[in-house]
């Protein structure tokens, strides 16, 4: 009867913890090698393409980080340009930096806080050593929309928008920022209507999409890819570029009114390069 009930109480904790590393694995990481976010910078149309992405290892004050890297595309002038954003690295679900030069690391994110916290962060374009208190307002889940948890913040340090009485600012865990603005980077959603919006449009590792921003998405059925208003040979290079050439992790999303599914086949790939090819030059 006593090996029963040992029996029966080696079960029931293997359940338990079983239950609880469950839970715990339930968070995926902000802080992934190969995870990548494509963001669109635009006023009235889109002025600049910028792909963050996590790639290679560095040491800081005897920190292990990863990279966060930029590649930045000008719609404007054609100019491509790769910078080091800043090093990197996560624990206990809190995301930090070091400022470039800096050997003291600054709070990007807390995925552990919790409504009624108050939390010390930076993440600000304008300058990175610069930090704001935030109080966290709620949580999130995917209920309401986001693929992950998340949180609704208040930057209690007076930087909300004058005209919002809503927490302005999102952010998803394993994602960052979603609603307009950047994951590294922190301004209040539609801030006084005005400057330069960045939009994420998506957040991948390799192949496997984490999110993806189609609001805008919207069917060219003309075949006029570059935007010059002429559909002949040429756009077939541009949707190339896009969706499967050397730019497409840039380009992956239309810079004027985003994703193209030329075929009409609900997926946005290499097959409406072949069927915008058919259409203008086998005509």
């Amino acid at each position: 009867m006593k090996t029963l009930r040992l029996l029966f109480v080696l079960f029931v904790v293997s359940l338990v913890s079983g239950q609880l590393k469950a839970q715990s694995d339930s968070y995926r990481p902000f802080v992934e090698d190969g995870k990548s976010w494509v963001v669109e910078n635009m006023v009235w149309w889109p002025l600049e393409i910028k792909e963050y992405f996590i790639e290679g290892d560095t040491v800081v004050a005897g920190q292990a980080c990863k990279k966060v890297m930029l590649r930045a595309f000008n719609l404007e002038t054609d100019v491509e340009t790769v910078s080091l954003v800043y090093p990197i690295f996560e624990y206990n679900r809190q995301v930090f930096y070091y400022p470039n030069g800096s050997q003291e690391p600054i709070m990007l994110y807390d995925f552990a806080s919790k409504p009624g916290d108050i939390v010390t962060l930076g993440g600000f374009e304008d300058d990175p050593t610069r930090t704001e208190r935030f109080e966290i307002v709620k949580t999130l889940t995917p209920a309401d929309g986001f693929p992950f948890n998340g949180l609704l913040a208040n930057d209690i340090d007076g930087h909300i928008s004058p005209d919002m009485d809503v927490p302005s600012f999102t952010w998803v865990e394993t994602i960052g920022c979603v609603l307009g603005h950047t994951p590294f980077e922190k301004h209040p959603w539609n801030d006084q209507m005005a400057g330069l919006f960045g939009w994420l449009r998506e957040c991948r590792v390799g192949d496997e999409i984490l999110y993806e921003n189609s609001d805008m998405i919207t069917r060219w059925e003309d075949g006029d890819m570059n935007g010059d208003f002429i559909a002949n040979g040429t756009d077939v290079t541009t949707l190339y570029d896009y969706l499967i050439g050397p730019k497409s992790s840039l380009l992956r999303y239309r810079c004027i009114i985003d994703r193209i599914d030329l075929n009409g086949d609900g997926v946005v790939n290499g097959a409406d390069v072949t069927a915008l090819y058919n259409l203008l030059l086998r005509q």
